[in-house]
């Protein structure tokens, strides 16, 4: 499957996974037979159904009835096609949109504004508004009921909001009164917010006796003031963090009755009354551009903002996004920026030269939907590793959505449209084999030493919000048989290295291919670590951008890899060396000799080396008491092989006749099958 079609798998996804079973789906198109020629027609008709039902808009203008849009009891999900979808309100309505069912939900559309009317409101909203664009004018762009939330939206107009809820990751636009306005109450959350004021506007933010927390704002323009806080008869508190009010504002903060704010790492004016902590003194921000507020490289915003991970309950994406935390300023530290955008980290180029087959997992479907997704091309698999979309969205039983990571982020990382997820099962693995046999000579070096030949192993691995399940990227080193020789290794990742961030982060590692490899096994492992209690299975270990680069020839063996099978194929038995000699003497030159035999069915030659241990004093562990010495000896040979002891080994035989040693015989063969003998050895004098 090519990426064009990967494309459109990423767009199913992120309907499909969006939205829970609904009781039913109703369509609204003119054209089609099957579907009602009206949002009203369809709307009535999902209200004779029990359930959550869906109505499905086409890209074109809609009109929707007077009234609310959902009952008590029945809620609705209208599902746009994008901002082409329009609404607009019926003749002399207040409110082009009422949803006050907390279950309800509205997305992917723009929302006009009612006829202009001070008190009129576009959108009032008790449950989700998500990728939203909403038309207030002069009116009211939201009303939220407590408990509702808007994400990812484009407000043109004030909100006004009851606490608790939450509005982020959206842009505002105000030219008169309090951008966001939140009434009573606590638990409120604003974060993510880009804040553009002017022509009239009062403020960005104004508490009335609620308790706010607002995270990563960037507020601009012209304004009264930034915050208004204030309560007579109860608290009224602002907790900023992470912000940045850059703008034409005569005043930063006012406070009336039991009103408080208190700011954390912001960049504001100072003023009596905030209560700040790690203050960023006013200066150029360095937005890219005036209307473009993404952080320049050398913005004093870059890796300015708190230094701890993310917080239990904080968005794990920036206005755009980009992970919110990042090594936006290159210094191998990942910390997030001030105000509603984080810089993302300068992309790791792919290497040349990778000998994996589809290291991105580019190559064929990736899932779009909440089962099993398939298996990746050239990668054998266990459980249910498999190809996911970037932006692919799912939803708990709950009702909130959880994001994978974005397409925003992968292209900042370099990545392509999927990448590779343990999925649905507990744990899983993909497997691919790199055949080395052509280069066994180039590997293995004169002699069986080393020539040189090296691997890196590289690639994005990483994992969801804070889970800590674990991902590994293994290159294993295979002799002849499939025995192990070594490794190099990525991961695991725990989730505070990402900032706890859904991300994935680069990661490397290189090293010498060990003599006699013939086989590298690359595998992707992912462990699910649930929480105490916990019953979920979906293991959110990723991986993307695999590569191996070697200094010598491989190439990736057809699937499927099957670990326990040795790389070379018809291998003929070996036995290593025989040693016949169990005891020997010491020349007067401090040598002594073991006569080895080397089997007459072995290929080629026998070739190694002879080691020689012993304890020479008591309490002491065994060591080395000779120099190692090498032999080659052909089919059915047999050779004295000579030894000549260290000067602590002859001197201890000057005080004793003689003393036990261990001697080991490492032998390999021309198939490059290594086998080791070990054999006690009398010494004597």
């Amino acid at each position: 499957m090519g990426k064009a079609q990967i494309a459109a798998l990423a767009a199913s996804a992120a309907l499909l996974l969006a939205a829970p079973a609904a009781a039913e789906d109703f369509c609204v198109d003119a054209s089609r037979a099957e579907c009602a020629a009206t949002l009203a027609e369809a709307l009535q008709s999902a209200r004779t159904l029990a359930g959550p039902d869906r109505v499905l808009l086409t890209a074109s203008v809609h009109a929707v009835p007077a009234g609310s849009a959902d009952a008590p009891g029945e809620p609705v999900e209208i599902v746009g096609a994008g901002p082409g979808t329009r609404l607009v309100a019926a003749t002399g309505a207040q409110a082009t949109l009422v949803l006050d069912t907390p279950a309800s939900r509205v997305s992917d559309l723009t929302i006009a504004a009612p006829a202009p009317d001070a008190a009129a409101v576009t959108l009032r909203i008790a449950g989700v508004a998500s990728r939203v664009v909403v038309e207030g004018q002069d009116g009211l762009a939201v009303r939220m009921a407590p408990g509702a939330r808007v994400t990812d939206a484009t407000l043109r107009g004030a909100v006004v909001a009851g606490a608790p809820g939450r509005l982020e990751r959206s842009s505002l636009e105000v030219s008169r009164g309090a951008a966001l306005r939140v009434e009573g109450g606590a638990g409120f959350v604003a974060e993510n917010l880009d804040v553009v004021l002017g022509g009239n506007a009062e403020a960005a933010l104004e508490s009335r006796c609620a308790a706010v927390v607002a995270r990563h704002l960037t507020v601009t323009g012209t304004a009264v003031r930034v915050v208004v806080v204030g309560c007579a008869d109860a608290p009224a508190l602002l907790d900023l963090r992470d912000s940045v009010l850059h703008g034409t504002f005569a005043d930063v903060a006012a406070t009336t009755g039991q009103g408080a704010v208190a700011s954390a790492f912001s960049l504001h004016a100072e003023d009596t009354d905030i209560v700040a902590t790690e203050r960023l003194e006013p200066a150029d921000p360095g937005f890219s551009s005036a209307s473009n507020h993404r952080l320049a490289v050398d913005s004093v915003l870059v890796d300015a903002a708190d230094p701890a991970p993310l917080h239990p309950g904080e968005g794990s994406s920036d206005l755009g996004g980009l992970p919110r935390v990042a090594d936006g300023n290159g210094d191998a530290i990942l910390r997030r920026d001030v105000g509603a955008h984080e810089r993302a980290a300068a992309a790791v180029p792919p290497p040349e030269g990778n000998v994996l087959t589809n290291p991105g997992a580019e190559n064929g479907p990736a899932m779009d939907t909440t089962g099993e997704g398939p298996a990746p091309a050239g990668w054998t698999r266990t459980g249910a590793f498999t190809a996911v979309a970037y932006g692919t969205t799912a939803r708990t039983a709950s009702g909130v959505e959880i994001a994978l990571p974005t397409r925003p982020a992968a292209a900042a990382m370099g990545a392509g449209l999927a990448f590779f997820s343990a999925a649905s099962a507990g744990e899983g693995s993909l497997t691919q084999r790199v055949d080395l046999t052509a280069s066994a000579a180039a590997i293995d070096g004169v002699g069986g030493a080393s020539a040189g030949a090296s691997a890196t192993l590289s690639g994005l691995i990483g994992g969801y919000a804070a889970d800590d399940d674990e991902v590994r990227v293994t290159a294993t080193f295979r002799d002849p048989a499939g025995e192990t020789l070594g490794a190099l290794v990525l991961g695991p990742l725990a989730a505070t290295a990402r900032g706890n961030a859904t991300n994935l982060l680069p990661r490397m590692s290189s090293g010498p291919i060990p003599a006699r490899t013939r086989a590298i096994d690359v595998a992707v492992t992912g462990v699910r670590v649930s929480a105490a209690g916990s019953s979920e299975a979906y293991a959110d270990a990723y991986a993307d951008n695999l590569a191996l680069v070697l200094s010598v020839p491989g190439f990736a063996a057809p699937g499927p890899v099957d670990p326990g099978e040795p790389p070379v194929k018809n291998l003929r038995p070996f036995g290593g060396v025989t040693v016949l000699s169990g005891r020997t003497r010491l020349t007067p030159r401090g040598r002594t000799r073991v006569t080895l035999v080397c089997g007459s069915s072995t290929v080629v030659a026998c070739t190694g080396a002879l080691e020689l241990r012993a304890q020479l004093r008591r309490g002491h562990p065994p060591g080395r008491i000779a120099q190692f010495a090498r032999f080659r000896l052909g089919p059915g040979r047999r050779a004295d092989v000579t030894i000549k002891l260290t000067l602590a080994a002859r001197r201890a035989l000057r005080r004793i006749r003689s003393f036990r040693a261990t001697l080991r015989a490492v032998a390999v063969d021309g198939q490059g099958l290594e086998r080791r003998t070990t054999v006690p050895l009398r010494i004597r004098r």
